[in-house]
């Protein structure tokens, strides 16, 4: 027998649950799963739930609480999720969960459950940035023109913020970034910084899963190394390198949508800035 889709998968999860209410309470946090999964390039709709792996589960941990969650809606989105592979094991049984990584599921979601004190950051700059990425995520995918390119543009600005607050690259490095400076091994790139000085930046999962989702949207080949990361998708300037100004103009714009007080203060480097303070908070050291 054929393993069922990832949306068929979960739709018989849905409906073996008790109540019609536990069933609509249950389907948000796993279309949110479905959202991370297509950042993934796995289509919930296409995709066999057999190529589901706990590297998928596991790394929507961090993806999840980059969205600022209040800590018992964190943990709700959590327990569904778990849940539904738990479903999954019993009723499809994807080959590349053996007893092990089934073991290593359960304690990484134990313990991300037990994380003391609430999910939603102190810090007022990281609700921010938060609020802001959370807008370029939402955002639609306007009607008009070439669905494509819109969608790159959609992909590409998310990949841009995450990087941002990820690396703490500066806004000048990171429009001069080119393929070819990234390492998939590493999850890294060289960027040149002030003064021509090299340095290395990193992606985390979430970030790292935005950037593959662009870059693979835009069916890169060998030929295209030199091409820059985060490229331009209109007529005028169709594979060109992006200007400062147009990331600027639009984090702007997504600090508007998201409501953001002071909105004009939101800046590329306010991302940079966010980010040095918690790697201060984790290292105690910026060198």
């Amino acid at each position: 027998m054929d393993s069922p889709t990832i949306q068929t998968a979960i739709d018989g999860f849905l409906s073996g649950l008790n109540t019609a209410h536990t069933q609509h309470s249950y389907r948000t946090p796993l279309g949110h799963f479905c959202t991370f999964l297509a950042e993934c390039d796995l289509d919930a709709d296409q995709e066999s739930a057999d190529v589901l792996t706990v590297d998928h589960a596991v790394n929507f941990i961090p993806w999840l609480r980059a969205k600022g969650y209040a800590r018992e809606t964190f943990k709700l989105y959590l327990t569904v999720v778990q849940g539904f592979y738990e479903y999954i094991l019993d009723y499809v049984a994807p080959t590349g969960i053996d007893a092990a990584n089934a073991a290593r599921l359960k304690r990484a979601y134990k313990n991300a459950r037990n994380v003391r004190g609430e999910t939603k950051p102190k810090d007022p700059k990281l609700r921010v940035v938060q609020a802001v990425i959370r807008a370029a995520r939402e955002d639609p995918i306007r009607p008009g023109g070439d669905p494509v390119r819109r969608k790159l543009v959609h992909l590409r600005t998310v990949a841009i913020l995450e990087t941002l607050r990820a690396t703490g690259c500066r806004v000048g490095e990171l429009v001069g970034l080119r393929v070819e400076d990234v390492s998939e091994q590493g999850k890294s790139a060289l960027v040149k910084g002030k003064g021509s000085k090299y340095r290395k930046v990193y992606w985390d999962a979430v970030s790292w899963a935005a950037v593959l989702a662009y870059l693979g949207a835009r069916g890169l080949t060998a030929g295209d190394m030199d091409a820059p990361l985060f490229c331009g998708h209109g007529n005028r300037q169709d594979g060109g390198p992006l200007t400062t100004r147009h990331v600027a103009r639009t984090i702007q714009r997504l600090a508007l949508t998201a409501g953001v007080r002071n909105a004009e203060q939101v800046t590329p480097h306010y991302f940079r800035h966010v980010f040095a303070t918690h790697a201060l908070e984790r290292t105690e050291n910026l060198a």
